[in-house]
């Protein structure tokens, strides 16, 4: 089993775990925030310990700060006394990366993020705070590819088609 450490804040959104990645100030805790307030449980924030067993990756925060978010306004967020100790968790699977960056068309592949040699879907936002409905779409689209559902695909097709029966 391999082991390391990445920099960012780890959020399980409806049974996903999504890494989020940035420099320092990008706005990764207040995202983070966002999302906690959203319904959505904290794993960890700034170091997260991640392994890897097999094709399985899996993140956790530090144990001496595992409930506490700090933002860049100062401020440390106690995140099981301010929102309840049910928006914890010692650990998530990291299923997705994001992080701030040129949104990419939705005709380009989607990049992927390495972490301990295992690769997962790397999306980027122009900026992250204020993105947690778009990340909350991210993860129901990537429930539905892991159902076996590729929705571009399935605009591809339906456009062709259309053309097609106009000609």
């Amino acid at each position: 089993m391999a082991s390391g450490q990445v920099h960012g804040v780890l959020i399980e959104v409806d049974g996903c775990g999504v890494l989020i990645s940035g420099p320092a100030g990008a706005g990764k805790s207040q995202l983070g925030l966002e999302l906690i307030s959203r319904g959505h449980a904290f794993v960890g924030d700034d170091a997260v310990q991640v392994e890897r067993d097999g094709e399985q990756l899996s993140g956790q925060g530090l144990e001496e700060c595992a409930e506490f978010l700090a933002l860049r306004c100062g401020v440390v967020v106690n995140v099981a006394r301010q929102f309840g100790p049910e928006r914890l968790r010692t650990q998530a699977c990291i299923d997705l990366v994001v992080s701030p960056g040129p949104a990419l068309l939705p005709s380009e592949p989607i990049p992927q993020y390495d972490i301990l040699g295992l690769k997962r879907p790397h999306h980027f936002l122009a900026t992250l705070p204020g993105s947690a409905e778009t990340v909350e779409a991210l993860v129901r689209h990537w429930h539905d590819v892991q159902a076996g559902y590729d929705a571009a695909a399935d605009l591809a097709a339906r456009q062709a088609a259309r053309l097609n029966a106009t000609l």
